[in-house]
């Protein structure tokens, strides 16, 4: 899930998640031209990134995570490098 700022709601990101091994989990975004759309921008401009997670003693936290000028940084490189544009090829 993410977040525009740190007083918007969270919005999850369009895809699926699966269990791989004990306590660990696996996400697949969605390759639909609307929802590839949605999550490139969603993480290109969320401030924020919450991850929910489940303890094996039952209580639910979350981890929340601001992407700062390195993350922004980082996410621009990644996308660059991934021949992100503007329109899903």
């Amino acid at each position: 899930m993410a977040r525009i700022d740190d007083t918007s709601q969270s919005v999850p990101l369009r895809g699926a998640g699966a269990p791989i091994l004990p306590n660990q989990y696996l996400m697949g975004l969605s390759d639909k031209p609307d929802d590839v759309i949605f999550n490139r921008n969603l993480l290109k401009n969320a401030r924020w990134f919450v991850i929910p997670v489940v303890f094996e003693n039952e209580r639910r936290g979350l981890f929340v995570l601001e992407k700062g000028e390195i993350g922004k940084d980082a996410m621009a490189s990644a996308m660059a490098a991934w021949g992100e544009t503007d329109d899903p090829q």
